[in-house]
């Protein structure tokens, strides 16, 4: 969230709206934008419908637990950042979509593990291919 939240100022110029989705209650995830100082909408998928509509499965053991879930925790730990008490279904693996104005899914990145979420720098590389492909 930390990168998205310094790439805003990119997605605002390019007038893309995001927004986050999380497993837990909305207002839980709202209680958490608010205190990370998200700038873009935060909602709630308790029931993780979104995710399984979007085809993004629920983790297994291996998939939360390994070299590559722990080394980003330990950096993220290394740089200021803790871990809150968990909230909602902490199988529930990430994702992003890039969709445009007709509801198109035009990019997807979808997590192989709890830690496999694309940096900000991707997003906004993708978002250029979209847009140098007349998408938007």
């Amino acid at each position: 969230m930390a990168q998205l939240r310094r790439a805003w100022p990119e997605f605002q110029e390019r007038k893309i709206q995001l927004v986050a989705v999380s497993p837990a209650e909305g207002a839980i995830s709202q209680a958490v934008s608010g205190m990370l100082g998200a700038p873009f909408a935060c909602l709630g998928d308790p029931t993780g419908e979104a995710y399984d509509a979007f085809g993004l499965g629920r983790a297994g053991m291996t998939q939360v637990i390994n070299f590559h879930t722990f080394s980003r925790g330990l950096w993220a730990m290394l740089r200021g950042h803790r871990q809150g008490r968990p909230v909602g279904d902490r199988a529930r693996l990430p994702g992003a979509f890039l969709i445009d104005g007709g509801g198109v899914v035009r990019w997807f990145h979808r997590g192989r593990d709890a830690a496999d979420h694309p940096s900000a720098s991707d997003l906004l590389t993708a978002l250029e291919g979209m847009e140098g492909a007349g998408a938007g």
